[in-house]
């Protein structure tokens, strides 16, 4: 069963997206393009009982489970993971039109928690939305 996030709204151009992961229920459901096409600065953190597992962030332009594959924090640059709690956020460089956290290694008797914060970009002055 996949888990759904819940969307914590901050302020009027952010929202935060968080995905409780388990063991037994290692796979986010993903938020699509009524998120990722109006908010395109994502950064992505992690935390929990481990456990030996390993989350990881995916995207897919479809949401179809074999299509998702690893999301970098930098351009051709490593997939986005955590064994342990974060120290620091990690950025979400390729926004695809699907995203989600997996546990890749779903570990014994993990529960982990991945935060999403999703903002708008600003636009330039005198441009509206």
């Amino acid at each position: 069963m996949a888990i759904t996030p819940t969307r914590q709204e901050v302020g009027s151009d952010a929202i935060l997206v968080t995905w409780a992961l388990t063991t037994a229920d290692a796979t986010g459901v993903a938020i699509g393009p009524e998120i990722t096409s109006q908010y395109r600065d994502i950064t992505i953190h992690a935390r929990g009982t481990w456990g030996g597992a390993t989350a990881a962030m995916q995207g897919a332009n479809e949401n179809t489970d074999g299509y998702f594959g690893a999301v970098t924090s930098a351009s051709g640059g490593a997939a986005i993971t955590y064994t342990a709690d974060a120290g620091s956020p990690k950025a979400c460089v390729e926004v695809s039109a699907y995203l989600r956290p997996k546990l890749t290694t779903a570990g014994a008797g993990a529960t982990v928690y991945v935060t999403a914060y999703c903002s708008r970009a600003p636009f330039a002055r005198g441009r509206s939305r």
